[in-house]
C-alpha cells in the first residue's frame, strides 16, 4: 500500500530507472497490501552510478512541484525527504545492492523497474534475521499470510548469504521477534487486522515454526536453489514445485531490456514469473 505522495514520487522516478538502477524495498512488496511503508527504496549494481541518478530524480521530484530535501549524502548511501504543497512527506533512499538474486529485475508500469517479489520476499527474511525491528514482525506475517511459505525463503536467504544455515537463520528471526518491544508491534496493529501484539507475534511465530518444519524435513529436490511455482512464487511442497532457481548474478538474464527504459505496451512477458 503506497501513500498518495509515493505513488506520485515512483512514476515520477520510474523514467530513470534502469537494468542497473531499480525500486526495491518493504514499500514495493506492500504495494497491494494493507500496510504503509516510510520510504522508497531504489538499489544499484553499482555504487559510482548513485549520485548522478540521485541528481537526476531530485530534478524530476523538483520539476513536478515537490520539495526535496537531503539529509544524509555519503558514499554509496543517500536518503531525501521528499514534500509535497500539503506537506505531506515521504522518504526516499539511495543505495548500492549485491547483484546475487535468483530473478531478473522486473519491468513495471508504476515503477518503472523492480526486484521480483520473489527476491524482495528473500530479502525480508535476511532482514528479520538480522535485526529488531516491529517492521520485519509485520513483514513476515504479511508474507507467509499473502504470499509464500517462509521455508523455502530462508533456504533461499542462506545460499545467496553463503555463510550460514537457513536452521540459523530461522533460529535468529525468531530470537529478534521475540524480544521486539511489544509497544513497537502494538502500532501495527490495524495493518495487520490483528487484536493485539500477542496475536501478531503468534502469528509470526507460526510462520517461522513451519519453516523449521519445512527445513528439518527438507525434499532433496528442493535442495540448490529457491524452489518454485509456475507463477515464480516460492512453493514448500514438491508436488507444487515447477523449478528450482539458482542464485545468479542478475539472476540471470534481463528478458527484452531495451537499452534506455522498459516499455510497457507489451511487456506481458515481463512480470513476476519464473
Amino acid at each position: 500500500m503506497l501513500t498518495e505522495l509515493q505513488a506520485r514520487a515512483a512514476k515520477l522516478m520510474a523514467a530513470n530507472r534502469s537494468e542497473g538502477s531499480y525500486f526495491a524495498g518493504r514499500v514495493v512488496l506492500n504495494e497491494h497490501w494493507q500496510r504503509l511503508s516510510d520510504d522508497l527504496d531504489v538499489f544499484h549494481d553499482d555504487e559510482k552510478a548513485i549520485d548522478p541518478l540521485v541528481r537526476k530524480d531530485v530534478r524530476a521530484l523538483e520539476d513536478d512541484g515537490l520539495d526535496v530535501f537531503v539529509d544524509h549524502d555519503l558514499w554509496g548511501s543517500v536518503e531525501a525527504r521528499v514534500r509535497d504543497g500539503s506537506r505531506r512527506e515521504t522518504i526516499v533512499q539511495w543505495m548500492g545492492e549485491t547483484r546475487m538474486r535468483y530473478f531478473p529485475l522486473v519491468a513495471d508500469p508504476l515503477w518503472g523497474v523492480r526486484l521480483h517479489r520473489s527476491d524482495l520476499a528473500v530479502n525480508k527474511v535476511i532482514a528479520a534475521a538480522s535485526r529488531m525491528q516491529a517492521r520485519d514482525v509485520a513483514d513476515m506475517v504479511l508474507v507467509s499470510r499473502h504470499y509464500c511459505p517462509l521455508g523455502p525463503l530462508f533456504l533461499a536467504a542462506a545460499a545467496k548469504l553463503g555463510r550460514t544455515s537457513p536452521l540459523e537463520l530461522v533460529n535468529r528471526a525468531r530470537h529478534r521477534m521475540s524480544v521486539t518491544p511489544n509497544e513497537e508491534i502494538e502500532e501495527l496493529r490495524e495493518a495487520l487486522d490483528c487484536e493485539n501484539e500477542g496475536e501478531i507475534k503468534a502469528s509470526a511465530f507460526v510462520g517461522l515454526d513451519s519453516a523449521e518444519t519445512f527445513l528439518l524435513k527438507l525434499p532433496e529436490p528442493m535442495l540448490g536453489g529457491l524452489p518454485v511455482n509456475a507463477d515464480g512464487i516460492p512453493v514448500d511442497k514438491v508436488e507444487g514445485k515447477a523449478s528450482l532457481r539458482p542464485v545468479l548474478d542478475g539472476g540471470g538474464r534481463f528478458p527484452d531490456f531495451p537499452e534506455s527504459r522498459p516499455e510497457f505496451g507489451g511487456a506481458g512477458g515481463l512480470g513476476d514469473g519464473p
